[in-house]
């Protein structure tokens, strides 16, 4: 069996990039006593007007279900988050954002931006566009791989 180094293989630098990034991330949101994981469920209910349900959150933000629902209960308690049932289907509960949340996703927003402009300043303008080319590439190579599991 090959014996590779696990911090040289993609999946670990993949790995460590985000960790980093989050971490980041997270000392800034810490210090005004935000969750910074709001940021992915803000941005799948801004993109949903009409709101989501508690499974549709999984699946746009790749968390598990049990995360989702203790997020969402923070959320709520905050009043960051609201629900209703569903109009089509009583046995459904839409998630929908607030004001106060919407509010709260711009000071977040602009910690990531902060960060992500931070990582881009590093990289030329070709380098962001080919790597922005190729985490494409593998985001549709993965999407597919998992289409047929």
């Amino acid at each position: 069996m090959d014996k590779l180094n696990h911090k040289k293989t993609l999946s670990y630098r993949f790995h460590e990039v985000h960790k980093m990034f989050m971490n980041n991330i997270k000392k800034e949101a810490d210090s005004l006593g935000i969750n910074p994981t709001f940021r992915f469920i803000f941005m799948s209910l801004l993109e949903n007007k009409n709101g989501l349900t508690q499974s549709q959150l999984c699946e746009k933000t790749h968390l598990k279900k049990s995360s989702i629902s203790l997020l969402l209960k923070q959320m709520e308690n905050e009043n960051l988050i609201s629900r209703e049932k569903s109009d089509i289907d009583n046995r459904l509960t839409i998630v929908k954002l607030t004001e106060k949340g919407k509010k709260l996703d711009l000071k977040l927003k602009q910690i990531f931006i902060k960060n992500e402009n931070k990582l881009s300043s590093i990289l030329e303008e070709n380098e962001l566009n080919n790597l922005e080319k190729y985490l494409n590439k593998l985001v549709m190579a993965l999407k597919e791989d998992n289409n047929n599991v």
